[in-house]
């Protein structure tokens, strides 16, 4: 997903000799949903075959997908007398509103039918509930709306959802884990700072809806980047711990070794606050091979094949930590990207990148996920199955 921000660095935190002995140690085999990747942007173009990239996710050793649920795209109208007429037979109603599943309805019988472990990340106001309509970064108006389309996701997906009840062939692997929101302390995805209250307000409403369907669904909340661990305090000082069950960080940095220190300075704080116990998943991990493609940069920019090198040293190192950081997953931000915009890095950090003429170019970084994730799952290869690997 889109990302302005000014990356720290964090240069003068990163001891080159952790990501040494780090990278060093032992990594203990992983469970298929350690290694996970983000979906969204041109995967979702209707000229990308998003099951055949799915295909690819599997043998490359991905076994858990963070997928964007973009409210704007499932709920872009308040109420049914704004429906143009030719759109009326994609929706449905849900609470008087009209919702389309349809994208949604899509990655998840992709990931099912391959026994991959589904994030759902729920974002973007829709302009009818938008505090600022038509920014991306605008907080909703409030909590109510926000909570029950969270509460329709549930609805849908959860292990009494009727999407198992419309779909009964598929195999039924109820989405039990809901990410509310993205990277709320940055400006450029919250547009109100500071975030805090206003953020666990959103929480708080949408985690009584979720669990008001699901009680057994897990709260998994937004992933802070940068400088996280000041920001995560903000959330506990406001006594949030109970809304969450499980604390995300987007560690971006120049070093690999400076993946281990955020992390590591985010579990102090909440061992502070009484989470030692807690969870720990990075649901974004990246470096760009921006470099000398871009004219600006955020601090983690590296070419190809740099991006390959530390794509394998971050995911051994944090194999190798897993116990001590209580860390269950790894999303590598992102699958496919353009690899095209002057003034965005963030767009050349794909594992591919999308052609012109729409095929795709596998990088560096693709060849040594799939090295990396199989050989952390200690399989040689993967059959059509996530969660299996092939004799």
């Amino acid at each position: 997903m889109r990302r302005v921000a000014v990356i720290a660095t964090l240069a003068a935190l990163a001891a080159l000799a952790i990501a040494s002995s780090a990278a060093s140690a032992a990594a203990p085999r992983v469970p298929p949903s350690f290694v996970g990747t983000v979906i969204d942007g041109p995967l979702f173009e209707p000229y990308v075959n998003l099951q055949a990239e799915l295909d690819e996710m599997v043998r490359t050793g991905v076994g858990s997908v963070r997928v964007m649920v973009d409210w704007r795209e499932a709920q872009p109208y308040a109420k049914w007398s704004d429906v143009p007429p030719d759109q009326m037979a994609r929706f449905r109603d849900e609470g008087g509103v009209p919702t389309d599943f349809s994208l949604v309805d899509n990655a998840v019988t992709g990931a099912v039918t391959r026994r991959m472990t589904i994030l759902p990340i729920v974002l973007a106001a829709p302009n009818w509930t938008a505090r600022y309509p038509n920014n991306f970064n605008s907080p909703p108006k409030g909590t109510k709306t926000f909570a029950a389309f969270s509460g329709a996701l549930a609805k849908r997906y959860g292990p009494t959802g009727t999407f198992w009840s419309e779909n009964p062939t598929l195999p039924k692997r109820p989405i039990r884990h809901w990410q509310f929101w993205n990277e709320p302390s940055l400006i450029h995805f919250w547009a109100d700072q500071p975030f805090e209250r206003a953020y666990v307000a959103l929480v708080r409403a949408a985690r009584a809806k979720v669990k008001a369907v699901d009680p057994g669904a897990r709260i998994v909340l937004a992933g802070l980047p940068n400088k996280s661990w000041p920001e995560l305090e903000k959330i506990y000082k406001l006594r949030a711990r109970n809304l969450f069950d499980i604390v995300a960080i987007h560690p971006f940095t120049a070093y690999v070794s400076g993946v281990l220190k955020i992390l590591r300075a985010n579990r102090e704080v909440m061992a502070r606050y009484g989470d030692r116990k807690k969870p720990l998943w990075v649901t974004e991990l990246s470096w760009t091979s921006a470099r000398g493609q871009a004219d600006w940069t955020y601090g983690n920019e590296t070419t190809e094949r740099g991006q390959a090198k530390k794509l394998t040293e971050a995911y051994k190192m944090l194999a190798a930590r897993r116990s001590e950081l209580k860390l269950q997953r790894v999303y590598w931000y992102t699958w496919l990207t353009l690899d095209s915009h002057p003034h965005y890095p963030f767009d050349y950090a794909g594992l591919s990148r999308l052609e012109t003429d729409a095929s795709i170019t596998r990088k560096p970084a693709f060849m040594e996920m799939r090295k990396t994730a199989l050989g952390l799952q200690r399989c040689k290869a993967k059959s059509g199955m996530a969660d299996r690997c092939a004799s």
